[in-house]
């Protein structure tokens, strides 16, 4: 039973964006940095002419993680229920693309897919069987504001209860562990034009755990305007106990995102709680990837590019050394 460290690739979007890496040097980079593990959303960096990769893409994409000593981990997918402009999909189209993505992932090698929990429990049991015969795990993303305690997530433990299948898990994001705002969001809405003093009092709030009545109230007797009332959601804190995975640890999947905003000079996230989680984590056993998942330049698209510099592969390394301390404590 072990921690073990992976990077998304989608950490290294701006890179990848602007062509300063490609597919190989993103998988190169993450090597770099300590990890093994390789997540990849195919439709951002594609392997080669995918989704119908050729045998020589395939052959070519295990080349490379046989040179870099990597493994594929995850590959990320949608519930692409808006394919169409003209209507929803149907439950039992999504069933069809949820196979065929299970399939894709078996053909290079990823041993879980992040699915999200759009998709419906009757579309989810319905694909059990393809799962099983892929031998690929479906995790369902625990992505804020879901919390940890959550209808969705009891809907998913019955369907394993009653099933007894171990190829649907459920998949926590580490923003769930958000112990404040994130100040590069709450500056980027500054800049936009949001008066200080509500930005401010939001990362007051997020601190102080207020709850969300409590700040629309503050916020009203603020005279704040309705854009600010829009942002509570987003910033007011979604920080989900720790030990909470202790009771649903036979539920987790073996594979997190280990997101993040920013880390400072002192490989420290500024506002995710890494220590807690990671702790309990090594209390129960568990064995899967820590995954790093760096949103990136995002918060800056608003300022031109050499006013505000984010080296994505920098910050990445800085979170894998932090994953690596933190399970070796």
């Amino acid at each position: 039973m072990a921690i073990k460290q992976g990077v998304s690739l989608y950490s290294y979007q701006e890179n990848y964006y602007l062509g300063k890496l490609d597919l190989e040097g993103c998988i190169a980079a993450a090597k770099a940095a300590g990890a093994d593990g390789i997540e990849l959303i195919p439709e951002q960096m594609p392997v080669g002419r995918y989704p119908y990769p050729t045998e020589a893409d395939v052959d070519c994409w295990f080349g490379w993680m046989d040179k870099y000593g990597t493994k594929p981990t995850c590959m990320d997918i949608f519930d692409d229920w808006k394919l169409y402009g003209n209507r929803a999909l149907r439950v039992g189209e999504k069933v069809d693309f949820l196979i065929d993505c299970l399939k894709r992932a078996n053909q290079l090698g990823f041993y879980i897919v992040r699915a999200q929990n759009s998709l419906e429990i009757e579309a989810v049991e319905a694909a059990i069987g393809a799962a099983e015969h892929y031998n690929v795990i479906m995790g369902f993303e625990n992505h804020a504001p879901l919390i940890l305690k959550s209808e969705r997530n009891e809907q998913l433990i019955e369907l394993i209860e009653r099933t007894g299948t171990q190829y649907v898990k459920i998949l926590p994001d580490f923003g769930i562990f958000e112990t404040r705002a994130n100040h590069l969001q709450l500056d980027k809405f500054v800049r936009q034009g949001m008066p200080q003093k509500f930005a401010d009092y939001l990362m007051e709030a997020s601190i102080q755990k207020l709850p969300e009545p409590q700040i629309r109230a503050d916020l009203k007797k603020m005279d704040a305007p309705q854009s600010v009332e829009l942002l509570i959601r987003m910033n007011t804190n979604h920080y989900n106990d720790p030990n909470l995975l202790k009771e649903m640890a036979p539920y987790l999947a073996p594979h997190f995102h280990a997101k993040f905003y920013e880390m400072d000079e002192n490989y420290n996230e500024t506002s995710i709680d890494y220590a807690g989680p990671i702790k309990v984590l090594k209390e129960i056993g568990w064995d899967g990837y820590l995954s790093s998942e760096f949103e990136g330049k995002r918060p800056f698209h608003d300022i031109e590019m050499g006013e505000y510099y984010v080296d994505e592969v920098e910050q990445v390394r800085r979170q894998q050394e932090m994953i690596r301390r933190l399970a070796n404590e």
